[in-house]
């Protein structure tokens, strides 16, 4: 995974990745997606530490040619990219938090550790006043449909989506997996137990106090 953090707000930007080789294509995604943050915050410099995925002459060239400055820690001296460096440990820790929670582990980490973000750049940060979303964004984030990750959810399934015939179930017990902010959409993540497929919907209902998986060792198995 790649974190992206702003010093000035604190707000973190979290990208999957298969393998390092992505790190070129995670990076214009993200200068992308910020486009309007730049129109209004230009950026200025972008600090990594001397990994050779972080140090690749594309790279490099990619963010010179948008004119932004490239500059690196030293190497073995991660503390002098500190803010970065906490973040990945905050971001981690959160992930194991809801994953211990919920029960869940293994090949839902990534979905536990986006929620954790979410859910840090939504909380107050005494060093800015505020939140790193409002900071950052200007308005606060309206944190009424966050739900806890891993509990019970009941998805409603329309009728292109729901199993043929007069007495189909209009609606199917899934696993609440957080926003589905990874796949661009303001939608909720679910898992299906049964086949482990993951659906994204709008349209649930929720037992915040129920979790499945909770006593399961889950995480220790994976």
């Amino acid at each position: 995974a790649v974190v992206f953090t702003d010093n000035h707000s604190e707000y973190r930007w979290h990208y999957g990745m298969k393998t390092k080789d992505e790190t070129l294509a995670v990076s214009k995604r993200w200068f992308a997606e910020i486009a309007d943050i730049r129109a209004k915050h230009p950026l200025l410099m972008v600090m990594r530490d001397n990994s050779g995925e972080n140090t690749s002459r594309e790279l490099n060239d990619f963010f010179t040619d948008n004119g932004v400055k490239n500059y690196f820690s030293t190497p073995y001296e991660q503390w002098q990219n500190g803010s970065a460096e906490s973040s990945i440990n905050s971001i981690t820790m959160l992930g194991r938090t809801v994953m211990a929670e919920s029960g869940l582990g293994g090949p839902l980490w990534f979905s536990a550790v986006t929620h954790g973000v979410n859910c840090r750049n939504a909380t107050f940060k005494k060093r800015i006043g505020t939140t790193p979303h409002e900071k950052i964004f200007g308005v606060k984030k309206d944190v009424s449909k966050f739900r806890p990750f891993g509990c019970r959810a009941y998805m409603h399934m329309n009728k292109d989506r729901r199993e043929k015939g007069r007495h189909a179930p209009k609606a199917i017990a899934v696993i609440h997996l957080g926003f589905a902010s990874d796949c661009k959409t303001s939608g909720y993540k679910f898992l299906i137990e049964a086949t482990g497929k993951h659906l994204i919907s709008n349209q649930a209902k929720f037992d915040e106090n129920f979790f499945p998986y909770s006593n399961c060792k889950m995480v220790d198995e994976h």
